[in-house]
């Protein structure tokens, strides 16, 4: 017997404390925005809409989160030979 139950968007809660952006942050992070992608340090998240980053020539940016449009951590694959 198979189960064919479906759970819609409406149905999953998601506490407010729980925004995965959150566990960005402090990390090197590939961004995409409506006008630019870049890639910096996530260091600071203000209130619900600055998003804060550091190059590694140490400029701090501010980016507003409504023009983000996709967010990711930079992960590095070493090969070992």
């Amino acid at each position: 017997m198979t189960n064919n139950t479906q759970i819609s968007a409406a149905q999953v809660k998601v506490a407010v404390d729980e925004d995965p952006i959150n566990d960005l942050k402090e990390k090197i992070c590939i961004v995409n925005t409506n006008n630019a992608e870049f890639c910096a340090r996530l260091t600071a998240i203000h209130g619900e809409n600055e998003l804060w980053f550091t190059n590694r020539s140490g400029l701090l940016v501010m980016v507003r989160r409504e023009s983000v449009t996709s967010i990711r951590p930079l992960t590095s694959q070493r090969r070992e030979e």
